[in-house]
């Protein structure tokens, strides 16, 4: 994928290569960054890779691409309409992958250069000033030759090439004679599966450097060049699984070179921020659709902030990410996570005033920590043993001197309570019995008596165990309540307004919600249900419609639906009104995350694999909807501000990709 300006309109258009139908797609862009328009060209067998360039100095970009299975290039000429005469092809070598345009033999016409696969060879094509070529020139390089670029590497005034080999792991550097032919004067170790690379300056020396995508490694290799056409040896940075496609360019407007990687298997884009030292610190990840293939930065909405559009190879799409004013992008940043992480919580553990995160981890019987930084970024993890498999996780804090206790439902049947020891450490201070499979928890002081309380969903029994805590830290004897069938998730609030607790559970394979209204000593009245859809996972309490009255927020995993049930002063809910969302909503979060003063709601779909941030408005409709991306199986979400500019931000544990997400706020 490449863009440019084909039709006079001050607006970037984008091509597309269509392998299968062996065409190009010109897609005529608009100054909002959309791109209505789309206009389909002929190419030859399997078109590979695109230039845009100017062939024929009219002043007009034209198109050349490299057809895989029809050994050419095709070169289509512009006409400055969008259009784009019928293609003229030049014989190359076998399988042809990269091409790239520039001045090799000094006479100010563009010159070709393609590298071919299957012979390991790179042709020339001395350019004419007639946008023509002629015959190529062969020259062998490394074995599978992929990706190619141009620079000034020795300092000369001549223009030389650098190629990437993928069948010996290599890159190739040859210094132009001049006349269109090169030396190969230098061969240099790489990563495996190296393709795509850039040539740029990272460290502000004055000199070209080169940066290649390792396909297999999952890395960047970053070759610092000295000047004399040599270059020293390779340094490797993370990037995503499978990176194949890189450009360079200075993406968060600090004048130093950033790279933008696409990751292939991981459907995403990485950024990788360079420090002007040649080293590159931060790494950012973006979801971009299915099989990432090619990546290109340009300002497409005219907002004078470059912005991001990739090609998805299997789902026939582009993705144009928007860059808002603060730098961000689409904005997910991803950290892995141990083995099934389960559940979730965040507070401030150890006492520098920023947020940090503490996940479950099902799978390794353990605890993660993650510190946060207060910029959105989490520090390394740090990990503690747990002796049973837990179900949920909770947060509180029990003694009011700052440090935060977690409880976890276990899968013995038990409950445990972990004190925060020396701010970020944690020990087991208490465990409780209660019913069988405890699927929840949820820490209040529920009899006034100033000690903070538990309360514990039991699947299998069908209750809540309520668990009155002293305050020397024993317990009074269980208590249990009915509910209905399966009881899975519980939140509490004052749902009829007397200043007692009262508490709302969803019943799993009931269909239905439990309202318990509280007696204030830490009993509470029978139960009454409330028709939800199938299979409700989760409820939240919140004034959804500004009444000061609490509502409550349900998601059905089973019929793909929200609920929003609406509150009455006397803890009596209304009939629920039912959201169609993606597949398998499993939680739901709410915030004002567009800022507008009006409640919205994000769900996390499980089957779907995404986030439905679904906007509020006065009337109740939430007809704004927006989907982000995320790993697999999504299954806890929770708001904090991640970054300290009090905007609600998001955090995502997916259970089977191992790992957490954080999505900054980027409204304006």
């Amino acid at each position: 994928m490449v863009y440019g300006y084909f039709n006079n309109d001050n607006s970037r258009d984008l091509v597309v290569l269509n392998q299968d139908d062996n065409s190009v797609n010109i897609l005529l862009g608009k100054k909002d960054g959309n791109f209505p328009t789309e206009i389909t060209f002929i190419t030859g067998n399997t078109p590979f890779a695109l230039k845009v360039a100017d062939l024929n100095y009219d002043g007009v970009p034209d198109l050349a691409v490299t057809n895989e299975n029809s050994q050419s290039i095709s070169v289509l000429i512009g006409n400055a309409l969008g259009n784009f005469e019928s293609q003229t092809q030049y014989s190359v070598g076998n399988d042809p992958h990269a091409l790239i345009f520039d001045y090799f033999n000094n006479d100010t016409h563009l010159d070709a250069v393609v590298s071919n696969y299957y012979d390991s060879t790179i042709s020339m094509l001395l350019g004419n000033d007639d946008g023509t070529f002629q015959d190529q020139i062969v020259q062998a390089v490394g074995t599978q030759p992929s990706g190619l670029t141009s620079g000034d590497f020795n300092n000369d005034s001549i223009l030389d090439a650098a190629v990437t080999n993928q069948g010996d792991n290599t890159i190739n550097v040859l210094i132009s004679n001049g006349n269109g032919t090169f030396q190969v004067v230098g061969t240099y170790q790489i990563g495996n599966g190296s393709d795509s690379l850039v040539s740029h300056d990272f460290n502000n020396d004055e000199l070209l450097d080169l940066a290649v995508v390792n396909f297999y490694e999952t890395t960047v290799s970053i070759l610092l060049g000295n000047g004399d056409g040599t270059f020293q040896q390779s340094v490797y940075y993370q990037a995503g699984p499978s990176p194949n496609s890189i450009i360079s360019a200075d993406f968060n407007n600090d004048n130093q070179n950033d790279l933008i990687v696409a990751n292939w298997q991981a459907n995403t884009v990485s950024v990788l921020f360079g420090d002007g030292h040649g080293h590159f610190l931060t790494l950012a990840a973006y979801d971009a659709g299915n099989t990432t293939s090619s990546v290109i930065v340009a300002d497409f909405n005219n907002d004078n902030m470059l912005d991001l559009a990739v090609a998805d190879y299997t789902g026939e799409t582009i993705s144009v990410l928007i860059r808002w004013a603060n730098g961000s992008v689409q904005p997910k940043v991803q950290y892995a996570a141990g083995n099934q992480p389960r559940s979730m919580v965040t507070t401030d553990f150890n006492g520098d005033n920023n947020t940090d995160l503490i996940a479950a981890n099902l799978g390794d019987n353990n605890l993660m920590l993650m510190l946060g930084n207060g910029d959105g970024t989490l520090q390394g993890r740090l990990t503690y043993m747990i002796p049973q498999a837990s179900n949920s996780l909770a947060v509180g804090n029990m003694k009011n001197d700052n440090k935060s206790i977690l409880i976890l439902t276990n899968q013995n049947n038990t409950v445990e309570i972990l004190s925060n020891c020396s701010y970020g450490t944690f020990q087991t201070t208490l465990m409780f019995a209660t019913g069988r499979n405890p699927s929840s928890a949820l820490l209040y002081d529920f009899n006034n008596d100033k000690t903070l309380d538990l309360l514990v969903t039991n699947m299998n029994d069908n209750s809540v165990s309520v668990l009155l805590i002293l305050g020397n830290g024993t317990v009074q004897n269980e208590m249990k309540f009915q509910t209905g069938r399966k009881p899975i998730s519980l939140i509490s609030g004052d749902f009829n307004s007397d200043n007692k607790m009262d508490l709302a559970v969803t019943n799993y394979d009931g269909r239905n919600i439990s309202v318990l209204l509280g007696n204030e000593n830490g009993t509470f009245q029978p139960q009454t249900m409330y028709t939800s859809g199938i299979n409700p996972n989760c409820v939240i309490s919140v004034d959804l419609n500004n009444d000061g009255i609490l509502d409550l927020v349900v998601a059905n995993q089973g019929d793909n639906t929200v609920s929003i049930l609406l509150g009455n002063r006397n803890g009596i809910f209304q009939t629920q009104m039912k959201y169609n969302v993606g597949s398998g909503p499993s939680v739901v979060a709410t915030a004002d995350f567009n800022l507008d003063n009006k409640m919205d709601i994000a769900v996390v779909n499980q089957y779907s694999n995404n986030i439905d941030i679904m906007f509020g408005d006065k009337n109740m409709a939430f007809l704004t909807r927006q989907f982000f991306p995320t790993g697999i199986s999504p299954s806890i979400i929770l708001v904090d501000d991640f970054n300290n500019n009090e905007k609600p931000d998001l955090a995502v544990i997916n259970k089977l990709s191992n790992n957490l997400m954080i999505f900054l706020n980027s409204c304006p």
